[in-house]
């Protein structure tokens, strides 16, 4: 047979409530906060996996844009050079 907050009843001894009270007062605040932590995890998780996505795309698009990037200096560069010339 099952007492309070779930844990087996050796006893009803009226003696043992009062101890029991504490006992499921904490038991309670464990369960809040495991599901606090469980939730703060999936979470993570997620923010997680965005992250990797975000970073593949990074990874995988680099060369590209380092090479569209290498081509505007460049033609910042020229375009520099024109407006130099024209003075």
């Amino acid at each position: 047979m099952l007492g309070l907050c779930g844990v087996p009843r050796a006893r009803t001894d009226a003696s043992i409530v009062p101890t029991m009270s504490p006992v499921c007062a904490a038991k309670t605040a464990a369960e809040a906060d495991l599901a606090s932590e469980v939730k703060e995890l999936d979470q993570l998780t997620n923010t997680k996996k965005e992250l990797h996505s975000s970073c593949d795309w990074q990874m995988k698009n680099f060369d590209t844009r380092q090479k569209a990037r290498d081509e505007e200096v460049d033609a910042l560069g020229q375009a520099k050079s024109i407006l130099k010339g024209a003075k």
